[in-house]
């Protein structure tokens, strides 16, 4: 009987024990969730790259087309330069970008880390942004 008491305590202490281990919110570290933030930004632009290369090989047979129908006017290879050239500018920012970008302090919690993945966020959604840009610009002009 002495056992079945026992063993009833210690699955009540056990319950317990759970219980309030779950009931505790764990502390969300802000520098970890900015770093988490700054990551899904990343990967959302990274799945843009291989459009960017593709609108490269586009806007360069197109050019290429054009020579071979007849003599193209300076504006328009000039519009296919720019555009490639705005290509090239956000596929080398978001290069630069991962070049220089640190994870050693995700799981920080210092002021200077979370200044740090403040910063990187802003980089990146501007990066985001050129290479937006750039190949909203360069469909347009793909268009057939």
């Amino acid at each position: 009987m002495n056992k079945i008491i026992n063993l009833i305590k210690t699955c009540f202490v056990i319950i317990l024990i759970a219980h309030f281990n779950g009931c505790q919110q764990k502390k969300e570290n802000p520098t970890t969730t900015l770093f988490e933030e700054t990551m899904d930004l990343h990967d959302v632009a990274m799945a843009r790259m291989s459009e960017i290369y593709t609108l490269k090989k586009s806007l360069t047979k197109k050019n290429d087309s054009l020579f071979k129908v007849g003599p193209v006017d300076s504006v328009s290879q000039k519009e296919f330069i720019l555009l490639m050239e705005q290509l090239e500018e956000a596929d080398e920012a978001m290069m630069s970008w991962m070049a220089q970008f640190e994870t050693k302090y995700k799981n920080d919690d210092t002021e200077e880390s979370l200044n740090y993945y403040k910063d990187q966020k802003e980089k990146i959604l501007a990066v985001s942004k050129s290479m937006d840009e750039a190949i909203a610009r360069a469909k347009e002009a793909t268009k057939d």
